[in-house]
């Protein structure tokens, strides 16, 4: 990703801690707790209520993470870091995720252009984005 250190963030005020696939000022959202997919569809509408034709949605395979959230397997024994993707880059809910999205921004005729880094099977990358799935209209994917 080309971050360097852990994607684990120590909050003192609620004391737990929280995912950030990048920088800490950016915590990852809990897809698997429905009122935040509730909050993420409420934003959607609000902007296509207000004409907005579509969205360019970076990272969006991220969406879906292990459940369990395990650590990465280690390919570079010299650095304490290793890459998770394998567990966040396609993860086991993303197209039903991107259908959900996909519904709305049907209703609305509205476009979608999303950004899958770090996918490694090209079946994955396919799924997101044929025609009768409703999932994303484009990807843009630098990694193939």
């Amino acid at each position: 990703m080309g971050l360097k250190g852990s994607t684990w963030e120590y909050d003192e005020q609620t004391d737990e801690y929280y995912l950030h696939l990048f920088c800490p000022e950016q915590p990852d959202l809990n897809w698997e707790h429905p009122p935040v997919r509730d909050a993420v569809h409420k934003i959607i509408r609000f902007w296509l209520d207000r004409g907005v034709d579509g969205f360019r949605m970076d990272v969006i395979n991220f969406i879906s993470k292990h459940p369990e959230l395990p650590n990465g397997p280690v390919t570079n024994p010299n650095s304490p870091w290793q890459s998770g993707s394998d567990f966040f880059a396609a993860g086991p809910r993303l197209h039903e995720y991107l259908k959900g999205i996909g519904s709305i921004l049907d209703e609305y005729n509205a476009f979608s252009v999303g950004e899958m880094p770090c996918v490694k099977d090209p079946k994955e990358v396919i799924k997101s984005v044929r025609h009768d799935r409703g999932e994303l209209n484009m990807i843009f994917q630098f990694d193939m």
